[in-house]
């Protein structure tokens, strides 16, 4: 059991001294390219503190960032429960998997904020367009690593199971989910850091609203120490978030790390 100092230390080893390296890049950078370049990593720590300093402009900043994280996570939970759904079917049933695998496959190299338009035109300006895209954006690592999760699952296993006379909904609860789930967590993890990006990247186009929105608000305005500003809280609260989801995973799959 490490102690305090022993997590103190390695917090600082992995947490504030790569932010600490990288602020001091930043703002070497800064004094080499020029300010109205790149502004300075001091000039963007105050605009945020003079900006934390009003009341309204904090709740301006709050209601975009709930936005955001609406879109986020409706759009990562709908596609997490669709990837789910096409992903067992397809690794169970081959005439499901050859009448979907050439309607998936398409897209999955397409950059999904490039679908950003299509969707603005079906569905207008607003939460229903960003959501859409997060879906298919985060639909398709789900499907894929739920997949080759359920196809990992050694036949023996399977076999042995129904042998023994485990029903079809048994086998599912008691051998293909848990030999899946690592691969299908591993999925989620990439869907939900998918989900942020084209999340701002939707909203810099098809939002009156959100974080992506204040970024390309800020630009556009001029305001580029803010603009920054604004990225760093997006950095800062997606590491957060991403730090949250691997700390879940270990404890969810504390019986597949404690095998390793």
């Amino acid at each position: 059991m490490p102690t305090a100092a022993a997590r103190a230390i390695k917090f600082v080893r992995d947490a504030v001294l790569p932010l600490a390296v990288l602020a001091g890049l930043w703002q070497l950078a800064s004094g080499f390219v020029g300010e109205e370049t790149l502004p300075s990593f001091t000039a963007v720590t105050r605009a945020l503190s003079m900006w934390a300093l009003s009341a309204e402009r904090l709740d301006l900043l709050g209601e975009n960032f709930l936005a955001t994280v609406f879109r986020i996570y409706a759009g990562l939970v709908l596609g997490t429960m669709l990837g789910l759904a096409i992903g067992f079917a397809m690794a169970r049933f081959s005439a499901v998997e050859d009448c979907l695998n050439p309607i998936l496959a398409p897209l999955y190299p397409i950059p999904k904020p490039a679908l950003v338009p299509l969707f603005v035109m079906w569905l207008g300006i607003g939460h229903a367009s960003v959501i859409a895209v997060i879906v298919i954006g985060t639909l398709l690592p789900i499907v894929v690593n739920t997949y080759r999760g359920i196809r990992a699952v050694p036949l023996n296993k399977i076999w042995s199971a129904r042998s023994l006379g485990a029903s079809e909904a048994r086998l599912w609860r008691a051998v293909l989910l848990p030999g899946a789930l690592p691969q299908i967590v591993n999925g989620f993890r990439i869907a939900h850091n998918l989900a942020v990006v084209i999340a701002i990247a939707a909203e810099l186009v098809a939002s009156q609203k959100g974080m992506g929105f204040l970024i390309g608000d800020f630009g556009a305005a001029g305001a580029y120490d803010m603009m920054f500003g604004m990225l760093v809280v997006v950095v800062l609260v997606v590491a957060a978030l991403d730090r949250a989801v691997v700390w879940g995973t270990e404890r969810m799959l504390h019986w597949h790390y404690a095998a390793r």
